[in-house]
């Protein structure tokens, strides 16, 4: 914080760094003003209830696709999205409705888009996401750096039998 004196959105992704925040870190943490948000990734809607108790004031985004809806129905201010890359209007309107109340109209577009989130994650993170930006033509190479690999061709069948099925904006 102090070498950079930048808004700080802390970052807890378990299945990633090994380790999850304690709600009370974070709300020490919040408290003493060295984060101003959290993302939260543990996939876990208990750890969510537990940090928006602990720091009811703290700014959480969703950093989960898959619990977007839970994050947001529970009082988180946004998404931190890896499906927004393939259906960028998609994510935006289902963000309005919900930050707006309509859970109604929210949960369906969440569903709409489930099927991908869960194909996104068929491998490590951006493994499949990248090859499905490729697919669609929107970048050039599908390719990623070592030491990740590229991306399985059960991966490619599957997006591209998604894509076939359902077009995401």
């Amino acid at each position: 914080y102090e070498a950079t004196h930048k808004p700080i959105i802390a970052y807890n992704v378990p299945g990633r760094a090994v380790s999850c925040f304690t709600p009370q870190t974070i709300a020490t943490l919040a408290t003493e003003g060295l984060i101003v948000g959290l993302k939260e990734s543990s996939g876990s809607v208990d750890n969510c209830l537990d940090f928006f108790a602990t720091a009811p004031k703290l700014a959480i985004f969703s950093g989960d696709d898959s619990m977007n809806l839970a994050i947001l129905a529970h009082g988180g201010v946004g998404v931190i999205s890896v499906v927004s890359n393939l259906a960028p209007s998609n994510v935006a309107r289902f963000c309005s409705l919900a930050l707006s109340g309509d859970f109604e109209k929210a949960r369906i577009i969440h569903f709409e888009l489930l099927e991908l989130v869960r194909a996104l994650f068929i491998e490590s993170n951006p493994i499949p996401v990248k090859a499905a930006l490729w697919l669609k033509g929107l970048i050039t190479s599908g390719t990623v750096r070592l030491p990740l690999t590229d991306a399985q061709p059960m991966t490619i069948a599957r997006l591209e039998d998604l894509f076939a099925l359902r077009a995401f904006e």
